[in-house]
């Protein structure tokens, strides 16, 4: 694991430290979506946890999660695939939970027809190597406009599916297909090129550098460790954006190819799943699950939905982590200063 910019604890603090003493998120306006204002955002704790280097719970999304099997006005859907290929996968259930709703997730072995499907249409997925797209979720709503927050939950042990303790294997910011134009005219336009910056994704699958708003589409159904990285490090009041058009362009310019990117998808490959704390076997995965507590000092359980019985956990980050994110703010607070960019890509 490349590890050169991976630092001590009393380092992760001064990292995230500098975090805190940045200007208020507030200054990057037009990323806020049309729907609910950032400050309203950052008062539901999500955002605001993940920034501090404490996450909280995620039980709920952007979207909201009342929707029926239809994709009703503002909504839209597609199939997803995933690469859990740095875990021990293999025979293990896996949730993804988006929008308020909960996916079984496929392996793709047991249902290779669907991603043979995508592949005479996606050039980024016929590119992948079969070992790195390891499961599919079909149909999957999201927000047609802004973003939606999604995590994939696995199982302690897959001999006990139905046990009330459960890990968070990544989490994923779900950017609509549409915002991809927004993004390619952004990127292309600031790069004064045919080509967006190379994502450290095309990279490690030597696939050239997007050339198209179709392409970036392409790359978006395929969730990886890359796009777990991302997730934690757009989750930075100073570079988050709730906006589809906004979160794709930054994430296309800024993020996919940033060195913290790289440093934490390392860690997150490194260390694994994240794990209730005192149940984690000496390795803590990329965070430790730790318990929500109730007003008696009980441990809180999910209520309703598929995961009803399910315990309540907010993830805290390694230090390894704690730090990429940190370097992060420092890496792309500068560029994103400027922010506005020209109205020519909206």
């Amino acid at each position: 694991m490349n590890r050169r910019h991976f630092a001590t604890v009393a380092q992760r603090d001064a990292a995230l430290a500098r975090v805190a003493d940045r200007p208020d998120g507030a200054a990057l306006g037009p990323l806020a979506p049309s729907g609910p204002s950032r400050r309203q955002f950052l008062q539901g704790g999500l955002a605001a946890g993940m920034a501090a280097g404490l996450p909280l719970l995620l039980t709920t999304a952007c979207s909201s999660g009342d929707d029926d099997a239809r994709a009703p006005a503002g909504k839209a859907s597609r199939t997803l695939f995933f690469d859990l290929s740095h875990l021990a996968h293999q025979g293990r259930p896996y949730r993804l939970e988006a929008g308020g709703r909960t996916y079984a997730m496929t392996p793709v072995a047991d249902k290779p027809a669907v991603l043979a499907a995508a592949r005479t249409t996606n050039k980024f997925l016929a590119a992948v190597p079969d070992r790195h797209v390891t499961h599919h979720v079909e149909e999957v709503l999201h927000d047609a406009q802004n973003v939606t927050f999604a995590y994939v939950t696995g199982v302690l042990d897959p001999n006990q599916p139905t046990a009330p303790t459960w890990t968070m294997v990544a989490i994923y910011v779900l950017i609509p297909e549409t915002a991809s134009v927004a993004a390619y005219a952004h990127a292309s336009g600031r790069l004064k090129s045919a080509t967006t910056a190379l994502s450290h994704k095309r990279r490690q699958h030597g696939i050239a550098a997007a050339a198209s708003a179709q392409d970036l589409a392409d790359e978006g159904a395929l969730l990886d460790p890359y796009d777990h990285a991302a997730a934690l490090i757009s989750f930075n009041p100073n570079i988050m954006a709730l906006d589809g058009n906004a979160a794709h362009a930054v994430k296309t310019s800024y993020i996919a190819s940033a060195q913290a990117t790289q440093d934490c998808h390392d860690a997150i490959v490194y260390y694994g799943d994240a794990k209730p704390q005192g149940l984690d076997g000496g390795n803590p995965g990329w965070a430790t699950l730790m318990p929500v507590k109730k007003d008696n000092g009980q441990q809180a359980t999910i209520v309703n939905g598929p995961d009803k019985g399910r315990l309540q956990y907010a993830p805290i980050y390694h230090p390894d982590v704690a730090a990429a994110i940190g370097e992060s703010n420092r890496e792309l607070w500068p560029p994103l200063q400027l922010w506005p960019p020209s109205p020519a890509w909206r």
